[in-house]
């Protein structure tokens, strides 16, 4: 892996976020999911712990390391545009490098980790309604995509950290 993650950071940004990485590891070399989730500013971001959990999942990685660290927060960033949020969130989804579909069932699960006020039943009658798919089927990841940038998440995708 680089050393030197792409992401919309300066560079005294990044050695800030570098100091802040090397902090909260500790004596370990990566940052625990539950030790990254739980910092106060990414609390409130409503999907981040489902993000985490399949980003080290898809590097088959236990915990971040400062790359999977400095671009997380990048794409949390107020500066980065709504097309890396909106892969953040099909990510978060379970979406896969490769992948050309999704089931329905995890586009209803994103909605209520957005809106925690949906019961299960509203969002997954909701998820029905946007992508016009039955409960079990696919849907084509461009259609969620278009739906996930329609709906502008992106103010609740973005932390100042």
């Amino acid at each position: 892996m680089p050393t030197s993650p792409e992401t919309c950071f300066s560079t005294q940004e990044l050695k800030r976020l570098r100091a802040r990485f090397d902090h909260l590891r500790g004596e370990k070399a990566e940052v625990d999911r539950e030790i990254f989730c739980g910092q106060p500013e990414l609390v409130s971001c409503p999907i981040i712990d489902m993000y985490v959990t399949e980003l080290l999942d898809m590097h088959q990685v236990q915990g971040l390391n400062f790359n999977l660290f400095a671009t997380t927060l990048s794409t949390l960033s107020p500066k980065a545009p709504r097309e890396d949020k909106c892969k953040m969130a099909l990510i978060a989804m379970g979406a896969r490098p490769g992948d050309s579909t999704l089931q329905v069932e995890r586009f209803a699960q994103f909605l209520r980790h957005m809106n925690p006020f949906l019961s299960r039943g509203e969002s997954f009658e909701r998820a029905n309604e946007m992508l016009g798919e039955e409960l079990g089927g696919m849907v084509p990841l461009e259609t969620i995509a278009l739906n996930i940038y329609a709906l502008d998440y992106g103010s609740v995708l973005t932390v100042n950290f």
